[in-house]
């Protein structure tokens, strides 16, 4: 791979060639690449948590399989109909960007409102590892995205029945809030986002001419890259 963009960078022009975002991608995982096999060569099991060279290749595989993951959708553009796909997926991830804030917007508030009202915090605590506020946006999104579960009340979890009217009034605020989650995060926000993928599915398949020949584009230029190279070098005619 680095002798590849090493190609592109001798044919294009070093300007030329970081003039496009992929290409800063493409040039980061070089030392990524040098470092991991620098720890590999220190540590002798990937698997032992012990070794903090063995933490950090743990964490430089994560970050290696994300970046196998994008060049393999990139490459989807050689095949039209996986091409489509990529076009469609790299569209949606970019449409949902603004849908995200103000789904996570209401993630926190109502996780901060479960927070203030002394609820969820047995299932905010069963999360290993976290903090509690962690914890509770964590229930809340598993909640906002379909794995529903029933609010636990903090002075309740002694088995103890509300008794004044303060207490009442907790409980059905708690169960209030946790309906109007259920409404706003499950029923309105993630019907509003998949309507917005049907959208853009349907734009894409309104230009998909368009979108073919883009995708052509971009393989032509691959290949004029690499045979400008071989006449560079004197390997092929011009």
């Amino acid at each position: 791979m680095f002798s590849l963009e090493l190609i592109a960078m001798n044919v294009e022009g070093v300007l030329s060639y970081f003039s496009q975002g992929w290409n800063y991608w493409d040039c980061i995982i070089v030392p990524v690449y040098g470092v991991f096999f620098a720890l590999r060569y220190q540590s002798h099991d990937v698997q032992d948590t012990v070794s903090e060279h063995s933490k950090g290749l743990i964490l430089l595989n994560a970050f290696i399989l994300v970046y196998i993951m994008i060049k393999l959708v990139y490459f989807m553009k050689v095949n039209k109909t996986l091409g489509m796909m990529s076009a469609l997926l790299l569209g949606v991830f970019i449409a949902v960007v603004p849908f995200l804030f103000v789904f996570m917007f209401f993630i926190f508030f109502f996780a901060m409102m479960s927070y203030t009202l002394g609820a969820n915090r047995s299932l905010a605590d069963g999360y290993t590892d976290m903090n509690p506020l962690i914890g509770y946006i964590i229930q809340t999104f598993e909640n906002g995205i379909g794995n529903i579960s029933a609010p636990t009340i903090n002075f309740l979890s002694n088995g103890s029945k509300p008794e004044s009217v303060l207490d009442f009034s907790i409980v059905y605020t708690i169960y209030l809030f946790w309906f109007t989650a259920q409404i706003i995060l499950l029923v309105i926000l993630l019907n509003f986002v998949i309507a917005l993928i049907s959208q853009h599915y349907e734009n894409v398949m309104n230009s998909k001419v368009m979108h073919e020949f883009v995708m052509k584009q971009e393989l032509n230029k691959e290949y004029s890259l690499f045979s400008h190279f071989f006449v560079k070098m004197g390997w092929r005619q011009d």
